[in-house]
């Protein structure tokens, strides 16, 4: 646009003071004929290499002083233009004693009619037009005449970039107020640009009038209007019923100083732009720069962007306003540079619907946003209100949302003074019919961002819902009127690695559950977490938990308080498999069912389990149950916690993906009572499965002490004495259920004293074969292969009285056998043959065969 603009001047300097030539060539020949005078002009303009003129009819007269052309045509060219002028009439009027001494304005009025300039750029020319003369010549011979008008001119500029066209221009000038001003005015004027391909970039109806200096300190004081301006730019083709611009512009070249104190852009009813600028080279540089533009319709100006936005959006139908505001300075020397910057942009009732999940979504927003500071570190901060419409995605919905931001940054961090969101009607739809939802929610936030590190602070979080509920499959339902959140933390984006200083959770009735830890995603990073609660109400758990419940346990009272504490820690390291454990812990626990035959009280057991391990390779696990405190009844079976602990320990491994446990090893022990020991393997899905070995030793006594009938006095009580031990295989395999082992009895006696009923030195080794499968449900024929006894020292009851008895017995699978035996009985004697008892599993039904003999008994 220099180069072009240069050119339009050096013309315009040219065409003019060809003009000024022909009225002073005409003064000069005033004695000659006019026709010899002619000549004479159009011999002088043809002298020029490459020029060619042609002059129609010449008039003019002395007193007064008037000059009049009829037809003139002025070509020039060369290796890098062609230049050509036509005028179809011209007339000047003025004083000739002012024009023979040089006295400016020597001329009234120059007036032309029809004048046509056209311009074509045929190369680049190397040599820089003097710019500053070229102006100067033109101001000089603009000063010769008081007014200058032109009427129906056409001016044709065509460079190598494009072509500039204006017709039907009517233009006006005369001098101002002050010494080389000129005052103009473009009644009308068609103007029309076009790219090198011929393509229209822009076309409009020109008005404009002001005022300019063509002599240092040059200046421009003017306002322009189009009207039904049509443009087309960067695939971008629309129109414009009107737009203004007022600029007021002095550059001083030797001072080396630019002042625009007036910028003015004005679409109506899209965009006002004002600006102003100041800018100074010496001895370095210095500029100051100030704009304001609001957008008064970001609709229609969506719709001018056009294809330059994306189809979301132009589809979205924006609506509101916006204010761009700004202010630049820049200072710099030898010694260095320093600038500053400060900016707004102002939303107001910005509105828009973009289709999100087939659907439009309703948005709403407004705020501000300023950036200040130095370019080379901004500082950046927002304040915005926002709102959503219904939004319904990938089984996601809220019903409505309203969002208020304030936060500040800097090129190394941000703060989040205040996030505050408000959602109403959210729920989510999962998979198997399960979903959760809230009535209302409440989410409040603060924190900060360290953008060089990549890595934030939450400062806090506190999040309130109110009707949560959570839907899971058969109709189960959890529901919680109110419920809130607050936590504290950070997190690495680099590293994907994060830490929550702390998470609680309050829900009604229960006090507030914990949670705080580490996380890294990288491999070999550590992570750890910890979760607890304390005080926890048990009747509040179980109403929470209520769907959950089996329908059998609805009438079951519930009373106490749980303690709960889980920890898990993945160390540094290639391995990554975590170590976690954990405690739950009951104090003054109580239950019972309705009919109270099953019921505890004061119950404090407490459940330890820790291990290590990881999702994909499984899990080793140790863990223990304490009870110490408090009683328990289960139908006929009273147990004082206090005078028989319990203590179960186990520890196994449990391989995820077939969900058995391996190398199970597991201990219950009741001191005074006894142990018993479990190792061996279970699978628990599909359907159970497991293959035990036992091992038990009990203290008959005290374990029978564990029975009881409520009412029976003690006295009538039976006294048991003795241990009994046990070694057992357990199989389970889909439906079918073995157990083989023996049961051993020592130093055990039995009293009844209703009955006055005595067992004294019982002894036994007994065999024990069952196997509920079909195959063999009944024992085979023939001699079973397990031998074992049973020895009584001493039986007594008022009628009958047996000393050293023994019986020897076989066993076989589902199969018992008593080996012949003979007792004196009354002072005669039984007989009893081999007898043999049978185990019908699929019906539970014993059968057995025998013989009984007595000889000489007397009662």
């Amino acid at each position: 646009m220099k180069k072009a603009l240069r050119r339009t001047l050096k013309i315009s300097g040219i065409v003019l003071g060809a003009l000024i030539l022909l009225v002073v060539a005409a003064v000069l020949l005033v004695l000659f004929d006019k026709p010899l005078v002619r000549n004479i002009i159009e011999s002088r303009l043809n002298k020029a290499a490459g020029t060619t003129a042609r002059l129609g009819k010449l008039d003019y007269s002395v007193f007064p002083f008037r000059v009049t052309i009829d037809s003139l045509e002025f070509g020039q060219e060369d290796a890098f233009q062609k230049l050509g002028v036509s005028l179809a009439h011209l007339e000047a009027k003025g004083a000739f004693w002012k024009l023979v001494r040089g006295t400016k304005p020597a001329l009234e009025t120059l007036e032309a009619k029809g004048l046509s300039v056209r311009l074509e750029q045929k190369a680049v020319s190397e040599k820089p037009v003097e710019i500053e003369k070229v102006l100067l010549q033109v101001s000089d011979t603009l000063a010769w005449a008081k007014r200058i008008a032109v009427t129906d001119t056409r001016l044709s500029i065509a460079l190598l970039t494009g072509r500039i066209e204006v017709a039907n221009l009517d233009l006006t000038l005369t001098p101002g107020a002050a010494r080389d001003i000129f005052v103009y005015s473009i009644g009308r004027g068609d103007l029309a640009v076009k790219d090198k391909t011929g393509a229209g970039i822009l076309s409009a109806a020109l008005t404009s009038s002001g005022n300019f200096s063509l002599v240092s300190p040059y200046s421009i004081e003017a306002s322009f209007d189009l009207k039904k301006a049509r443009f087309s730019v960067g695939g971008i083709e629309d129109s414009l019923d009107s737009l203004s611009l007022a600029v007021t512009c002095r550059l001083d070249r030797p001072a080396q100083e630019l002042t625009v104190s007036r910028l003015k852009i004005s679409i109506p009813g899209l965009l006002d732009l004002e600006g102003t600028f100041a800018g100074k080279s010496v001895y370095g540089m210095f500029l100051e720069a100030e704009a304001v533009a609001r957008i008064e319709d970001l609709g229609a100006g969506a719709h001018l962007l056009g294809p330059r936005l994306p189809a979301e959006l132009r589809s979205a139908g924006l609506r509101g306003q916006a204010e761009i505001a700004g202010k630049y300075m820049l200072q710099s020397s030898d010694h260095g540079s320093k600038d500053n910057l400060s900016a707004s942009l102002l939303l107001k009732g910005i509105e828009l619907a973009p289709v999100v999940a087939g659907g439009p979504l309703q948005v709403r927003a407004g705020g501000r946003i300023t950036v200040s500071g130095t370019s080379k570190a901004p500082q950046l901060s927002a304040d915005i209100r926002s709102s959503l419409g219904r939004i319904a995605i990938s089984g996601l919905t809220v019903a409505g949302s309203e969002v208020h931001f304030v936060g500040s940054a800097t090129k190394s961090a941000a703060d989040i003074s205040l996030f505050d969101a408000r959602l109403a009607g959210l729920a989510y739809d999962a998979a198997g019919g399960k979903r959760i939802a809230f009535d209302k929610a409440a989410l409040s936030a603060k924190g900060t961002l360290d953008l060089n590190r990549k890595s934030g602070i939450l400062a806090s979080l506190d999040a309130r819902l109110a009707g949560l509920t959570y839907d899971a499959s058969a109709g189960k339902t959890i529901a919680f009127e109110n419920a809130s959140l607050t936590a504290q933390g950070t997190f690495d984006f680099v590293r994907k690695a994060g830490a929550l200083t702390s998470l609680e959770a309050k829900l009604p009735g229960l006090t507030p559950l914990r949670l705080s830890g580490i996380y890294g995603s990288e491999k070999g990073a550590p992570s750890e977490f910890r979760f607890e609660g304390g005080g926890l109400d048990i009747p509040a758990l179980r109403a929470i938990a209520a769907p959950f419940i089996p329908a059998g346990f609805a009438g079951w009272d519930l009373a106490g308080s749980l303690d709960l504490s889980l920890s898990g820690r993945r160390p540094a390291g290639a391995r990554g498999d975590w170590g976690f454990s954990g405690t739950i812990s009951l104090a003054g626990a109580k239950f019972n069912d309705p009919s109270f035959t099953i019921a505890g009280e004061g119950l404090d057991p407490v459940l330890k389990v820790e291990g290590t391990g990881s999702p994909s390779k499984g899990f080793s696990f140790n863990g223990s149950l304490d009870i110490g405190h408090g009683e328990s009844l289960w139908k006929s079976v009273y147990i004082a916690w206090d005078k028989h602990p319990l203590r179960l320990t186990a520890a196994g491994r449990y391989d995820t993906a077939s969900g058995a446990i391996d190398g199970l090893a597991a201990r219950v022990f009741l001191p005074e009572v006894g142990s018993i020991d479990v190792t061996g393997s279970a699978k628990l899905a599909p359907e159970p499965s497991f293959d035990l070995a036992t091992e038990a030793r009990l203290s008959l006594g005290p374990l029978y002490s564990l029975y009881t009938q409520a009412g029976v006095s003690q006295e009538s009580r039976l006294k048991l004495e003795g241990t009994v031990d046990a070694t057992l295989a357990v199989r389970k395999t889909g439906h079918a259920l073995s157990v083989g082992g023996r049961v051993k009895f020592a130093d055990t006696n039995l009293e009844r004293p209703l009955t006055k009923t005595l067992f004294l030195g019982i002894t036994a080794d007994l065999p024990i074969l069952y196997n509920s499968g079909a195959a063999v449900a009944s024992a085979p024929a023939g001699p079973l292969p397990e031998a074992g006894h049973l020895r009584i020292g001493e039986f007594q009851n008022p009628l009958l009285t047996l000393k050293s008895v023994d019986i020897a017995v076989r066993a076989g699978v589902n199969a018992l056998a008593i080996e012949p035996l003979s007792l004196d009985l009354y002072g005669g004697r039984l007989e009893l043959g081999e007898t043999t008892f049978r185990l019908d599993p699929a019906s539970g039904s014993f059968s057995g065969v025998g013989s009984l003999a007595l000889h000489d008994i007397d009662i």
